[in-house]
């Protein structure tokens, strides 16, 4: 490992100390690390100019300083370029579900991208696209594809197809597209299941249904999703990640399936995905853990 991208939240507070010295580490270690224009300027680094794509095209691995909305910029980075480098995320935010590295971990964690004694978890992505007269491929998504009413009013009524197979048809706020990582996001606050990262599968939740027998689905991960509006007269929007919106024009379709591409993640030797779940959503915090394991 001897490229290693810096891509900062430039919110973040004390975000250029931090990755000052995660820079000063790995020259020491006789790596090169690669600065986007901001950090390099405000290091006062060396800066050739490059693009954020061009910035982790060129390097063999990604150091992310920010949150988890700073992960999703970079997962869609990655996947529109197809490439698959192993991505560290040091968690500055608040919630930090992928980004699982806290900053006194990150030493430790630097120490295992050097010797490349690491793990990741392979994430799969949407990659959505729009049908129609004005046909569109939009961004990728690490977590969900949303489509829902822009405006507050009237019901959205979503027809769903499955592989070509009519679903239902939804009178709803909207529907949500979920991967297994984005099922701890939007889709669980709608009431969808939390799902494991490694199974091969996908949640479909409708949001805020007009029926009370509407549950969230879940589906193989191979499924071709088509969602359309069968109300001209209610707008359509679709948003991607939680960050990226688009149109959806009347007599229009959004069909999503697997990105070719899978986001690498590298995990945590110090706690597994239950032991995030029971931390971040306080599970179990009057109980103590079993003497014994089963």
């Amino acid at each position: 490992m001897k490229r290693v991208a810096i891509v900062c939240n430039k919110d973040k507070p004390n975000v250029t100390q931090l990755a000052g010295s995660i820079i000063q580490i790995l020259k020491n270690w006789n790596m090169q690390p690669v600065a986007d224009e901001w950090l390099s300027e405000r290091l006062g680094e060396p800066n050739d100019g490059m693009t954020p794509e061009q910035q982790v095209a060129s390097s063999e691995a990604v150091i992310v300083l920010g949150g988890d909305g700073t992960l999703l910029n970079v997962a869609r980075l990655l996947a529109r370029s197809n490439l698959e480098i192993p991505v560290l995320g040091v968690n500055l935010g608040r919630f930090g579900f992928l980004a699982e590295v806290t900053v006194p971990e990150l030493h430790e964690a630097l120490e295992s991208l050097r010797e490349g004694d690491f793990e990741t978890s392979d994430r799969n992505l949407l990659l959505a696209e729009v049908l129609g007269e004005n046909a569109t491929i939009l961004s990728p998504a690490l977590n969900e594809v949303v489509l829902n009413r822009r405006l507050q009013g009237r019901l959205a009524v979503i027809t769903l197809f499955i592989d070509g197979q009519w679903g239902t048809t939804h009178r709803a706020d909207g529907l949500i597209l979920s991967t297994t990582t984005g099922s701890t996001a939007h889709s669980m606050a709608a009431g969808g299941p939390i799902l494991y990262p490694a199974i091969n599968a996908w949640v479909v939740t409708p949001i805020c249904p007009h029926t009370l027998g509407v549950r969230a689905l879940v589906i193989p991960d191979s499924a071709v999703v088509d969602m359309r509006s069968e109300q001209s007269e209610v707008e359509l929007q679709i948003t991607v990640d939680g960050q990226e919106q688009y149109c959806l024009p009347a007599g229009h379709t959004l069909r999503i399936r697997k990105h070719p591409a899978c986001f690498k993640l590298i995990t945590s030797k110090r706690r597994t995905f239950y032991e995030i779940l029971r931390e971040k959503f306080n599970w179990g915090d009057v109980w103590q853990m079993p003497s014994e394991k089963c």
